[in-house]
């Protein structure tokens, strides 16, 4: 997973899994909502990464990955993954 700024207006992160990867760009306030979205928030109705904890939340733990991420690595299950 990397961070790259240059070819995005507000920068993303690039996650890679073997030949395949997944794009995942800021929205210009502070905010990866597919990335968030996958931490647990510190307040309420968080608006931003800052309102949240560096604490994945359970469902990802026990190793329920979001579509995107699943399909990424489906696409590059070998034999010894399956």
């Amino acid at each position: 997973m990397t961070y790259e700024r240059k070819g995005y207006r507000y920068g993303a992160w690039v996650i890679r899994i073997g030949e395949s990867s997944v794009t995942i760009q800021a929205g210009g306030n502070r905010s990866f909502p597919e990335l968030d979205g996958l931490y647990i928030p510190r307040v309420p109705e968080p608006k931003h990464w800052d309102d949240y904890l560096d604490e994945l939340v359970s469902d990802l733990r026990r190793g329920c990955w979001p579509c995107w991420a699943s399909q990424a690595i489906d696409q590059n299950a070998s034999p010894m993954m399956t």
